[in-house]
């Protein structure tokens, strides 16, 4: 705690920087480069600090080694899905710190009604992010899904087996990194085969099935020899 503000500091010292733009959580990190340019004789930088966004769980602030990020890269239809899991009370600020909507023009819909307050948020990012023709998919998608349908659009994955172990086929499939998560996950009720919880690790599988993890993966699998 006492070397890293020095460091840094020395950062501006080394590359003689005119501006440092940085998180309010580092604003003493970057006054510490203004003195040590006043020390080594340069013209001490200007700084710019932004307020921090707390993360999806409303307490950390937003991190991706934390999960409670919503990435700029990620597919449109993961970015709405998290843009609808914003807490109520962090919406305005996301508005605010994210988009150029004048507040005037979105703070009436989410004080009446904050369902729509996301939707119209969401779609706001993934036409920023990346563009207005995603924007329907992504929404129809997230629709499908909260009403507990299956989505049109899902993945289909050919398995070349007569039949296949559950756990395998999580593997194969990229709902499960490993056996032991595909069995934490089994055992925490969180993978359904066409809509019905599955309990045991040994089920063998065969033929066409549609399999979920949690609300919102979805994959068909055909598992046949040929």
């Amino acid at each position: 705690e006492l070397l890293y503000p020095l460091i840094q500091g020395y950062d501006s010292v080394a590359i003689n920087a005119d501006i440092e733009v940085g998180g309010t959580d580092q604003t003493f990190n970057l006054l510490v480069g203004r003195e040590l340019q006043k020390d080594y004789g340069q013209e001490p930088q200007e700084v710019i600090t932004f307020p921090l966004i707390a993360g999806l769980d409303g307490v950390e602030k937003m991190s991706k080694s934390l999960d409670n990020y919503i990435g700029i890269d990620e597919s449109a239809e993961v970015i709405f899905e998290k843009c609808m899991k914003i807490p109520d009370v962090l919406l305005d600020n996301y508005f605010r710190l994210t988009t150029d909507i004048p507040k005037e023009e979105y703070i009436t819909v989410v004080n009446e009604d904050i369902r729509e307050g996301h939707m119209i948020y969401a779609r706001k990012i993934i036409e920023m992010y990346h563009g207005k023709e995603f924007i329907k998919p992504a929404e129809d998608r997230y629709v499908s899904i909260a009403s507990n349908t299956i989505p049109d659009n899902i993945q289909i994955l050919h398995i070349y087996e007569e039949e296949d172990n559950i756990i395998n086929v999580l593997i194969k499939t990229g709902l499960a990194s490993s056996n032991s998560e595909s069995r934490r996950l089994i055992s925490g009720g969180g993978i359904k085969i066409d809509g019905v919880t599955v309990s045991d690790f040994y089920l063998r599988l065969k033929g066409t099935h549609v399999i979920s993890r949690g609300k919102n993966r979805f994959i068909k699998v055909i598992i046949s020899e040929v």
